[in-house]
């Protein structure tokens, strides 16, 4: 905001979103966000709710740029919406968005930085925070004076004479309890017309308790939210409507109606809802006792069961992980199946593959490459190319200059060794165009392995190659030398043991700096362009590979 740009906070619900727009004016206030007089810079609330004069302002506020922060749910994600220069996008409550949500407001720019929050995170995000695919904070710390949330399963089983069963018993103490101690009640369920049947329950068992009742697709929802946390019911009967960040501290109960019907994430964020002051909270879930809750189900309550410490959320997410599996790390499934292998060895197996991205990409082409091995045999090379077969020796110079693979600079090989068999020359190329050639050659090698410079050392006995390449992509691609060089092609079973030789005795790594080959800087020229080659090349060619192994198998 300080540098102009724009923020889209994005919730789940109407009422979260306006509980976020409310704290941000607050917050923002008394800020450099504010003028003197406190009057805030445009910002706006975007939901379904929101009035159509006002949705227009906002609208063209930020295609303009004049709305700086905008606060919403789904209909930001509208096409209508656009954004003059959004740098910062924030889903709370992330688990509640689907994976084509959240990367449609990522596409608008390349620039935008993306923040998710959640109590519990969905198996896929897990994930990729846990593989370091993406940076990953815990906050674990609670506010001060927050105790544990209290869990108690309760099994419900209808009284066959018609009276108070057991559990009516348990769930109408608990409310009377709660209301006689000043606090107030969520009774959640997951469908609509169950409401009403509930409500009425509720009003039998305490009938001293004010009820009402709330869903989501109540014309003024907002208004019965706002009133019940001003005190003005004692129980409010709802759908899951209320599990999205609500932050009522007067409630400290909370039942669950058919828990099994709730996913994990579902269950620890309604419980989330209460002991949100001193006072001590309480979570009664409630499943039917005579009907067979199926393994799934059954994990799941017996997780949320145990884990009922604040921040517990966490450990929770990776409970759901194992149940539920990981699900696409680039596709839309935020989770999925991962039983035929365990969440522990899929996340090994993960790791190493992010791991082998990370390595591919720490190799990365130099942009060029400078040789400075020897000045007298570059100048002599204009001079030695063969002048009664090409008049215009520069222009052949350039040609194998140009070349952008070893594969160019191969045809351009045999284009000279074509016109010298054409004039009847058959000793080959010439020294110095050979030495020219293999000037190229070694740049082409050593550019696709991030050199940017071969150059002797100071005591002109060793020959140092500068490049970026970290000690552990080094040995990644000797590995794959020693194992596949000779199947590959990439050198002969008689210079493996030469090959093996050079990198373990006559060549030292130096960590951010690159390589020394030691005992070569006074032979040659053309001995040590030949050993360069015939060293370096195989390596080039595996970091080619891992490069292309890299983006076959993460679909870049």
């Amino acid at each position: 905001l300080l540098d102009d740009r724009q923020v889209a906070f994005i919730c789940p619900t109407t009422i979260l979103a306006a509980q976020h727009f409310q704290t941000a004016v607050d917050r923002l206030r008394h800020t450099v966000f504010a003028d003197a007089d406190d009057h805030l810079r445009p910002m706006g609330l975007l939901t379904r709710f929101t009035a159509p004069a006002e949705r227009d302002r906002i609208l063209r506020g930020l295609a303009s740029g004049q709305v700086r922060l905008v606060v919403g749910t789904h209909a930001i994600l509208s096409d209508a919406v656009s954004f003059a220069n959004l740098a910062l996008v924030l889903f709370d409550e992330e688990h509640k968005f689907g994976v084509l949500a959240k990367e449609k407001l990522k596409k608008l720019t390349q620039t935008v930085d993306v923040l998710t929050i959640s109590a519990t995170p969905i198996p896929r995000t897990l994930y990729l925070g846990a593989t370091g695919m993406r940076a990953m904070s815990l906050l674990q710390t609670p506010p001060a004076g927050r105790k544990p949330i209290q869990t108690v399963q309760v099994a419900v089983r209808a009284d066959p004479a018609g009276g108070a069963s057991e559990s009516d018993k348990l769930l109408g103490g608990a409310i009377a309890s709660e209301v006689a101690r000043g606090g107030q009640v969520f009774y959640v369920t997951r469908r609509i017309r169950d409401l009403v049947a509930l409500a009425d329950q509720v009003r039998r068992l305490c009938p001293s308790a004010r009820v009402w009742t709330a869903h989501g697709q109540m014309p003024d929802l907002e208004a019965v939210i706002y009133n019940f946390g001003q005190g003005q019911a004692d129980v409010l009967v709802s759908t899951n409507i209320v599990e999205s960040g609500l932050d009522i501290p007067r409630v400290n109960t909370i039942i669950i109606d058919k828990a099994d019907q709730f996913g994990l994430a579902q269950l620890y964020q309604l419980r989330g809802r209460v002991g949100r002051s001193h006072l001590q909270g309480h979570a009664y879930i409630c499943t039917a006792k005579d009907v067979a809750l199926n393994e799934v189900a059954q994990r799941r309550l017996q997780a949320f069961a145990e884990l009922g410490d604040l921040g517990s959320g966490y450990e929770l997410a990776q409970r759901d992980l194992d149940i539920r599996g990981a699900g696409d790390v680039f596709g839309a499934e935020q989770s999925g199946q991962i039983a035929q292998v365990g969440a522990e060895m899929y996340m090994k197996m993960l790791s190493q593959a992010v791991r082998d991205l990370e390595v591919a990409k720490s190799i990365e082409e130099a942009p060029s490459t400078a040789i400075e091995l020897s000045r007298v045999a570059e100048a002599g090379v204009s001079l030695g190319l063969i002048e009664q077969v090409w008049q215009n020796v520069e222009a052949e110079r350039e040609r194998a200059a140009a070349a952008q693979s070893v594969a160019e600079l191969q045809s351009v090989r045999q284009r000279w060794l074509r016109a010298l068999k054409e004039k009847g020359v058959v000793k080959g190329l010439s020294p110095p165009a050979a030495l020219l050639l293999s000037h190229h050659k070694l740049r082409l090698v050593a550019r696709a392995l991030g050199v940017r410079r071969i150059a002797p050392t100071k005591d002109r006995r060793n020959v140092a190659v500068y490049t970026g390449i970290s000690q552990e992509a080094l040995g990644r691609c000797l590995g794959m030398v020693y194992d596949e060089g000779v199947h590959a092609k990439w050198l002969t079973p008689s210079d493996l043991p030469i090959f093996r030789s050079f990198w373990e005795h006559r060549c030292a790594v130096r960590p951010g700096r690159g390589l020394v080959v030691r005992a070569i800087g006074d032979r040659p020229i053309a001995a040590q362009y030949g050993e360069l080659l015939r060293h370096l090349e195989p390596v080039s060619l595996a970091a080619q590979r891992l490069r292309q192994d890299a983006r076959a198998a993460f679909g870049e």
